[in-house]
């Protein structure tokens, strides 16, 4: 567990790192005018394909508070990669998709 945080710290800290590299040079190269506002509006959206929402489904900003955000986080999650399953129920719905499997072919070849 302690390395897998570790790595998920280092991770972290990478992402946001790159992100506000990003972030900055666009708004930078657009303040000085070395880019158009169309090449801006281009580089906004690349970095918000990239990246996405820093707090998917909520801002910090709306002046929500952790468990508003977290929530906000989680139902984007869910609409994403479906809801959370445990690796408690994800080994049971398995054991239970085998034990299904061998039951039919049982009575295949019992038919046969």
């Amino acid at each position: 567990m302690r390395s897998w945080a570790q790595r998920e710290v280092r991770d972290a800290a990478k992402a946001f790192e790159l992100r506000m590299q990003e972030l900055t040079s666009l708004v930078g190269s657009y303040s000085a005018g070395e880019i158009t506002a169309e090449k801006a509006d281009e580089l906004k959206e690349r970095y918000h394909h990239r990246w996405g929402d820093a707090l998917p489904g909520r801002s910090a900003s709306e002046g929500a508070t952790d468990e508003q955000l977290l929530a906000g986080i989680d139902q984007a999650a869910n609409a994403l990669n479906g809801p959370f399953v445990s690796p408690a129920e994800s080994r049971a719905r398995l054991l239970e998709r085998h034990r299904r499997t061998a039951e039919n072919s049982s009575r295949s070849r019992d038919r046969s």
